[in-house]
């Protein structure tokens, strides 16, 4: 029942009409706010399809490794379009406690094989999920795609990889949440806490 309820506050928007997110990083990096074929992951979607696999994954793994610790995108929080408390950064965290290493903010104490094998991990699921979009489409799930609208664009604040994926895989639209109600926000908080 909660999900067709979801479902029917959920709204099919056209990938043309969708911008990337507008945080200060993804300005910065000349991406933030424009088509979702700018997304740095969106390149590396189309080699995969291309039949690049290889490359493609490899290419995905340096740059978060790079975005994180040579760009120092693990100094910018989450809320600005940086890395810091992102999930990466999360499981990175929690591995390194598994280890028994009390990691700093800033990573400096951090094991990079470490890290490097959470990147595999976060890569090889971002495939999966391109992989799943590409045999089946956008398929229902409670982490939706959210939009704001803004100056008759749909501005992207969660689901970036997703789009990209679908856009690839040929996609014209996609479902997300847009401008998304009190209401809507706390069923999918409690929906992917519990469900």
């Amino acid at each position: 029942m909660l999900e067709k309820l979801a479902q029917n506050s959920l709204k099919t928007v056209s990938i043309d009409d969708v911008r990337c997110v507008t945080y200060a990083v993804p300005l910065e990096e000349g991406w933030g706010g424009t088509k979702i074929e700018n997304f740095p992951p969106y390149k590396f979607f189309n080699m995969y399809n291309l039949g690049q696999q290889e490359r493609a994954i490899n290419a995905m793994e340096r740059w978060y490794y790079d975005r994180m610790l040579e760009q120092r995108m693990i100094d910018r929080p989450k809320t600005e379009g940086g890395m810091q408390g992102g999930s990466l950064h999360k499981d990175i965290k929690a591995l390194h406690k598994d280890r028994g290493i009390s990691l700093r903010t800033d990573l400096s104490n951090a094991d990079h094989e470490l890290i490097k094998s959470v990147i595999k991990t976060k890569v090889q699921y971002r495939f999966d999920t391109f992989n799943s979009v590409k045999k089946y489409g956008q398929k229902f799930s409670w982490d939706f795609v959210r939009f704001v609208t803004r100056d008759g664009t749909y501005v992207c604040f969660g689901g970036h990889h997703r789009i990209s994926a679908l856009a690839v895989c040929g996609h014209r639209q996609v479902t997300a949440t847009v401008n998304e109600s009190k209401f809507l926000k706390i069923i999918r908080i409690i929906a992917t806490k519990y469900l």
